[in-house]
C-alpha cells in the first residue's frame, strides 16, 4: 500500500509557474551539423517542437514556424527529424549551414501535456519526491523529474483539462497515488484523501455545483446567486413543551425571529433533544432549560458562493468559492441570461455609442435595458426592451433604437448646398436620426471623405415627417460636411431613429440578451451524518453526475486507509468540509 502514499497534503513552500517545454539558442554558435546544443534540455525523443528563428536567419534546412520531431542525441544536444518516425529512428536533418541570431526557439506545445514548473522560494528536492501530484486550481501534474529546488517537469495528470501557462500560483503537493492517472477510468483530479474528521463532518455545506444546461450567448461570466436549502420547520414554544406544526426539513432553533442567537435563548435543538422533530408534527420536551420564548425560528443555510465559468457563449462550470454553511437540503442555484455590463466609461453620450469588447450582437437583436439599482442613462428606461441598430455597429461597440423598424430616403437624393444640404423624395426623417450610406459614389455631386457604410447624423429637415423633402447631415460628432451640390449615384440610405443618450447612468447597469437561454444549474452537500458520505476513510474517488444526473455525488473508496491513515489533509474543504 505505500505505493499509494498517505499524505494528503505535503509541505510546499513558494508559488510555482508553469510553461511549455522549450529552449533558446544561437543560431550560429549552438549550431553545427544538425547538431543543436543546449545544456539540460528538457526534450525527449520523438516530441514535437515548433522552431522560431527569433527574427534572425533560419538555419539552413528549417523553416521559422515549422514543425519539427525530437532526436535526443545527449542530455545537452538534440537534431531536428522531419517526421516522428524518422526522428524514432534517430534519422535527423543534417544540415551544415548555420543561421544567424541569438533567439531561436524549440518549443513543445502545453497541449502534448508535458511542462517545466519554475519555482519561487520552492523546496522541491526535499518537499517533492517523482511521482507526486502538483495541482495548482484545476490542472493536476504529476512530477516526472526534479531539476533542482526551483526546478521540475511535470506531466498532465487530468486528461479532460489541456494545460495551460499559469504564473506565481499557490499549489498543493501530495502522495496521491500514481496508478490513478493510467486508469481511464479515474481522474486524478477526482481523487481525495479522506480523514476521519471528513467523513463525518460538512453535511451541511454546499459543496459543488453540476451544469445542466449551460445557456447561450454568454460573452461575460454571469453572478451566480445561491438561495434556500434552510430548514423549513413552524411551530410554538410554551415553557418548556416544543409543539411543532409543520416541517419540511431541517434544524431548529429556540427563540428570537431575528436569527441573531446567544447562550440558553438561542440553543440549536438537536434531534437528541428534540426527540423525532426532524421525521414530522408532535408535542415534545424542550432538555430541561427554561426557554422563555414562544416561537421557533429555523436556521437557514447562508454564505455559500459560487464562481461561474464561460466558454464558447455557454456556463461550462461552476466553482464553489464558499461552502457556507446550514444548508439542511442543496439550495437552489441562479444564473441570469446573457448580458453586457456597461459602466459609464463604456457610453459616449455625444454620439449615442456603448462601448463593448466582443459584444456578439448583431442588427436587429432584441436587448432589455437595466439600471443596475442606480441611475439609469437618461435617454434609457429600466426594464424596457430595445434593438440593435444597423447604424455604428461594430465588433466592439453598438446603438440602440426603440423600434425593429428601419427606413429608406424616398426617391432621388441630391447634393443641395455646400455644407451638408440634400434634397429628396417625400420621406420619414427627424432630426437626430442616423443615415448609413453605402455603395460607390456616383454622379456629379460630392461629399468630402465619404466612405461606404459612413454614419451620418441629420441636424435639420425640410418639411414635416413621413413628407420630409430635404435635410442637412452632419458627422455624428455635429461637425458640418463639406459637400458639392450635384446629383447622385450608385447609393442606398438607410435611417435609423436611435436611442438619444445624454448622461452616462451608472457603473452596475446592463443591457441583457433576450434572445439568450439562462443557464441552469444544481447543487450539492458534502459528506457527513446529514449528507451522503463516503464510506470510508482512505484514497476515495468522488464522481459528481451530469445531465439527468447533474448534482448526483458517488464516492468509491479506491484504497481504505486506518482512521487516522491520511496525513497532512490537503486543502480540499470544498470536496470535504471538516467544518
Amino acid at each position: 500500500m505505500s505505493g499509494w502514499g498517505n499524505k494528503d497534503d505535503k509541505s510546499s513552500t513558494g508559488t510555482v509557474t508553469l510553461a511549455a517545454p522549450s529552449i533558446t539558442f544561437n543560431g550560429a554558435t549552438a549550431h553545427a551539423a544538425g547538431v543543436i546544443t543546449s545544456a539540460a534540455h528538457p526534450f525527449q525523443t520523438g516530441d514535437s517542437v515548433v522552431y522560431n528563428n527569433g527574427g534572425g536567419t533560419s538555419i539552413v534546412g528549417l523553416t521559422s514556424t515549422s514543425t519539427y520531431f525530437i532526436v535526443n542525441l545527449t542530455s545537452g544536444t538534440v537534431g531536428l527529424a522531419a517526421t516522428e518516425d524518422a526522428a524514432l529512428k534517430g534519422d535527423y536533418i543534417t544540415t551544415t549551414t548555420d543561421g544567424s541570431g541569438a533567439s531561436h526557439t524549440l518549443t513543445h506545445a502545453l497541449s502534448n501535456g508535458r511542462g517545466v514548473i519554475t519555482g519561487s522560494s520552492t523546496l522541491f528536492t526535499t518537499e517533492a519526491a517523482v511521482g507526486d501530484f502538483i495541482r495548482v486550481g484545476s490542472q493536476e501534474m504529476i512530477v516526472l523529474s526534479i531539476a533542482s529546488n526551483t526546478s521540475c517537469q511535470v506531466i498532465n495528470a487530468n486528461p479532460q483539462v489541456v494545460l495551460t501557462t499559469f504564473s506565481a500560483e499557490n499549489y498543493t503537493l501530495n502522495e496521491k497515488p500514481t496508478s490513478v492517472s493510467s486508469d481511464a477510468n479515474i481522474l486524478s483530479t477526482n481523487v481525495f484523501g479522506v480523514n476521519a474528521t471528513e467523513i463525518a463532518a460538512g453535511g451541511d455545506n454546499v459543496v459543488s455545483a453540476a451544469i445542466n444546461n449551460g445557456g447561450t450567448l454568454y460573452v461575460e461570466v454571469p453572478v451566480v446567486t445561491v438561495s434556500g436549502g434552510g430548514a423549513v420547520v413552524t411551530g410554538s414554544i410554551t415553557g418548556t413543551v416544543l409543539t411543532v406544526t409543520a416541517v419540511t426539513s431541517g434544524k431548529l432553533v429556540v427563540g428570537q425571529t431575528s436569527g441573531q442567537f446567544t447562550g440558553a435563548l438561542g440553543a440549536q435543538l438537536t434531534s437528541t433533544e428534540v426527540a423525532g422533530v426532524l421525521g414530522g408534527k408532535g408535542t415534545y420536551t424542550v432538555s430541561s432549560q427554561t426557554v422563555g420564548a414562544t416561537t421557533i425560528t429555523t436556521v437557514p443555510g447562508t454564505t455559500a458562493a459560487g464562481t461561474a465559468a464561460i466558454s464558447g457563449g455557454a456556463v461550462t462550470a461552476i466553482t464553489v468559492t464558499n461552502v457556507g454553511v446550514g444548508y439542511d437540503a442543496a439550495p437552489t442555484l441562479t444564473i441570469p441570461k446573457a448580458r453586457v455590463t456597461i459602466p459609464t466609461s463604456g457610453i459616449t453620450a455625444s454620439t449615442d455609442t456603448v462601448a463593448y469588447t466582443a459584444h456578439g450582437l448583431a442588427a436587429g437583436d432584441a436587448v432589455k435595458y437595466f439600471h443596475g439599482g442606480g441611475s439609469a442613462a437618461t435617454g434609457l428606461s429600466n426594464n424596457t426592451t430595445y434593438y440593435i441598430a444597423t447604424a455604428g455597429l461594430t465588433a466592439n461597440a453598438f446603438k440602440v433604437k426603440a423600434a425593429t423598424t428601419t427606413g429608406t430616403l424616398a426617391a432621388t437624393v441630391a447634393v443641395s448646398g455646400t455644407a451638408g444640404q440634400f434634397t429628396c423624395g417625400a420621406s420619414t426623417l427627424a432630426v437626430a436620426d442616423r443615415v448609413t450610406i453605402t455603395g460607390t459614389l456616383g454622379g456629379t455631386g460630392t461629399i468630402t471623405g465619404y466612405a461606404t457604410g459612413t454614419v451620418y447624423k441629420v441636424s435639420a429637415i425640410t418639411g414635416t415627417s413621413p413628407s420630409v423633402t430635404g435635410f442637412t447631415l452632419t458627422t455624428e460628432a455635429g461637425v458640418a460636411l463639406v459637400s458639392t451640390a450635384g446629383t447622385l449615384t450608385g447609393l442606398t440610405y438607410t435611417v435609423e431613429t436611435v436611442v438619444d443618450i445624454s448622461a452616462t447612468g451608472n457603473n452596475a447597469q446592463y443591457f441583457e440578451k433576450s434572445a439568450s437561454t439562462a443557464a441552469t444549474a444544481v447543487a450539492a452537500k458534502g459528506t457527513g451524518t446529514t449528507g451522503t458520505s463516503a464510506a470510508h476513510t482512505g484514497w476515495v474517488q468522488r464522481k459528481v453526475g451530469t445531465g439527468q444526473n447533474a448534482g448526483r455525488i458517488q464516492y468509491e473508496v479506491l484504497v481504505a486507509l486506518s482512521k487516522n491513515g491520511i496525513t497532512s489533509d490537503a486543502a480540499d474543504d470544498i470536496e470535504f468540509p471538516e467544518d
